[in-house]
């Protein structure tokens, strides 16, 4: 854990690292992105790391991997462009 940033829960980590993978994804040295993981915080609230994963799923979707909790395959993913057509 980093502990510059304070809690890492808090509204202003997630924008902060949100922002830091947003860059990464600008990088040639970056081969891989993980995002590990995304949750119902996401997928249904849109915080957290939302804003981040909609930019990978949009910008750097053949270099990104995705974990998924589990409890969030009862809602109906689907293959899609982006997240605004699930």
């Amino acid at each position: 854990m980093y502990q510059g940033w304070g809690n890492v829960f808090s509204v202003v980590s997630f924008q902060k690292i949100s922002e830091r993978l947003m860059e990464w994804s600008k990088e040639t040295e970056w081969k891989y992105i993980v995002l590990d993981e995304i949750g119902l915080l996401e997928l249904r609230q849109q915080q957290g790391l939302y804003e981040a994963f909609i930019y990978l799923l949009d910008n750097a979707a053949s270099s990104l991997i995705v974990v998924i909790r589990e409890v969030c395959w009862k809602w109906p993913l689907t293959f899609a462009k982006s997240i605004e057509e699930i």
